[in-house]
């Protein structure tokens, strides 16, 4: 198993934002036109001439998997346009703020989600023409930038822009750091801006996976044991599936269980002082009532593990322990939640495909 894909938790902040949910569109544009540095040929970074917005793409086995419009987004306009929807990691923006200020600037774009937010002639039109940039990374995925200067073609990239809020799909934690950044880097030219891809999930559905728990000091025949009491559980002996909403698939020890129906006196006892909206999620269904609750009394908590779809699919069982196989929720579910002020655990959603880092990188004081 990857161990780059293995991350340990830290503190939750709280599920919802506070007050009541606030939406207003910025009164100029999100997305600015900055002069990016990116490798040229293989050589070292090399600052474009003029400001401009990039598009990018991403073709793997002859199909575009991705196309969405890199700008400088400006945070003085996005409180209110963009809404996060998924709690953060207080550890994780601490090191996303050291790298910022390590490095003057950002090596990636957080990822912002729309629906209509991309002109779709302008962005055909880009793609026409042979691109500034293209590489092929190892495992076989096609990645191209176009840089826009033309004010008219700009206008064309983001014309619906201003017609709905955008979501934070990925970079939570980069996000907040920008924000800390701006606050305490006032001085520096361009600080108040963080890179963003924004893709119009209408024209390029981004896919949504889920993140599992590896709960490596949790025994799966004791935690087993401690469900059948109030859950529906049965052992599967069919090939690996992915589970449904509602559903957890536990593994350990060579053996697999389905478990669902959990009973709702437990769920509703264990999120009396939550948002109601959290009680049909199964990260909160997991962490809060399975974890914190039905097995507290074997350190289940203590050592928690994130793994991604593709490190289940492409790794080992973990040698013990219990990997825990949660399903996805829906994107119109995440963008209602968030749109009302309500957020997900940390690491409930992957958003995919990202973006690659360095492939532009923003400096403050360019």
């Amino acid at each position: 198993m990857s161990q780059r894909s293995v991350l340990r938790p830290q503190q939750q902040t709280t599920g919802t934002t506070p007050g009541p949910p606030r939406h207003r569109l910025a009164h100029g544009p999100l997305l600015l036109p900055f002069r990016g540095h990116r490798y040229r040929d293989g050589e070292d970074l090399r600052l474009e001439g003029a400001p401009a917005l990039y598009v990018i793409e991403q073709v793997s086995q002859g199909r575009t998997v991705q196309r969405g419009v890199i700008g400088a987004l400006d945070l003085g306009s996005a409180d209110g346009s963009v809404i996060p929807h998924e709690n953060i990691i207080p550890a994780k923006v601490d090191l996303q703020y050291r790298i910022a200020r390590m490095v003057h600037g950002y090596p990636e774009p957080i990822m912002l989600a729309s629906s209509g937010g991309v002109g779709a002639r302008g962005l055909a039109a880009v793609t026409l023409r042979a691109p500034d940039q293209e590489f092929t990374s190892p495992e076989g995925t096609t990645h191209r930038l176009w840089a826009c200067t033309d004010r008219d073609e700009q206008r064309s990239l983001t014309e619906g822009l201003d017609r709905a809020p955008v979501l934070v799909a990925d970079g939570h934690h980069r996000f907040e750091a920008a924000l800390r950044c701006r606050r305490e880097f006032r001085d520096r030219r361009n600080a108040d801006r963080v890179p963003a891809l924004l893709v119009d999930t209408d024209l390029h559905p981004l896919r949504l996976s889920a993140i599992h728990r590896w709960l490596p000091n949790l025994d799966p025949a004791w935690a087993i044991a401690r469900l059948s009491r109030g859950a529906s559980v049965t052992e599967w002996h069919g090939p690996a599936r992915d589970p449904v909403p509602g559903e957890f698939m536990l593994t350990g020890k060579g053996r697999t269980w389905s478990v669902s129906a959990v009973d709702r006196g437990w769920t509703d006892q264990a999120l009396a002082r939550h948002p109601s909206a959290w009680r049909d999620l199964d990260t909160v269904i997991l962490h809060h009532l399975l974890i914190d609750r039905v097995w507290a009394s074997s350190r289940a908590g203590e050592d928690i593990r994130y793994i991604h779809d593709s490190a289940v699919e492409h790794g080992a069982p973990p040698p013990e322990g219990t990997l825990v196989l949660l399903a996805p929720p829906a994107l119109n579910h995440v963008r209602d939640l968030a749109e009302s002020g309500t957020r997900l655990p940390h690491k409930t959603t992957s958003f995919e495909p990202k973006p690659l880092p360095w492939q532009l990188y923003y400096r403050w004081d360019s």
